[in-house]
C-alpha cells in the first residue's frame, strides 16, 4: 500500500505489468477449473450460443433470451409467449447453462431433458449448442 498525499488515504500499490499478469493468472485458473472448457469470453461474463449447423457462436450477455439469435438462425416463431411450441429447440450441449424451465414450458413440454422453447429460455453462463 502507498499513502495518497491528496486525501491521506491508503491505496493499493500496483503496477500495470503486475495487474496484467494477475488477470492472465486468473484466466488460466478459470480455464483449468472448468477442465479447459472456459473461454476468455465466458470468463469475462459473456456467453456463447451455437446453432449446430453454424461455425461461429453468437456472443450473448448473461440473462439474455434466446429468441432473437434463434430466430436469426431460422427457428420459426409464432406467439413468443410459450403457448404454441413453434420455437421448440433441441439443446445438444450446455442445458445447465440455461435458465430454469418456465411455467409455460412445464405445461407444454413432455421431454424436459433436452427440449426448450426458444421464446422462454435465457442463457445464464457458458456455452449452449442447439438444433431444431
Amino acid at each position: 500500500f502507498r499513502r495518497n498525499s491528496s486525501n491521506m488515504s491508503l491505496a493499493p500499490q500496483t503496477s500495470s505489468s503486475t495487474s496484467v499478469i494477475g488477470l492472465l493468472d486468473a484466466a488460466r485458473s478459470l480455464y483449468s477449473v472448468f477442465g479447459g472448457a472456459a473461454t476468455l469470453s465466458s470468463a469475462a461474463g459473456k456467453c456463447e450460443l451455437l446453432y449446430d449447423e453454424d461455425d461461429e457462436p453468437v456472443e450473448m450477455e448473461p440473462g439474455q433470451p434466446l429468441h432473437k439469435p434463434c430466430e436469426a438462425a431460422g427457428v420459426p416463431f409464432s406467439c413468443i409467449e410459450g403457448t404454441c411450441k413453434s420455437c421448440l429447440i433441441d439443446v445438444k450441449e450446455g442445458m445447465e447453462n440455461l435458465s430454469e424451465y418456465t411455467k409455460a414450458e412445464q405445461d407444454l413440454l413432455g421431454d424436459m431433458t433436452t427440449k426448450r422453447l426458444a421464446c422462454q429460455a435465457k442463457i445464464l453462463k457458458g456455452k449452449v449448442k442447439y438444433g431444431f
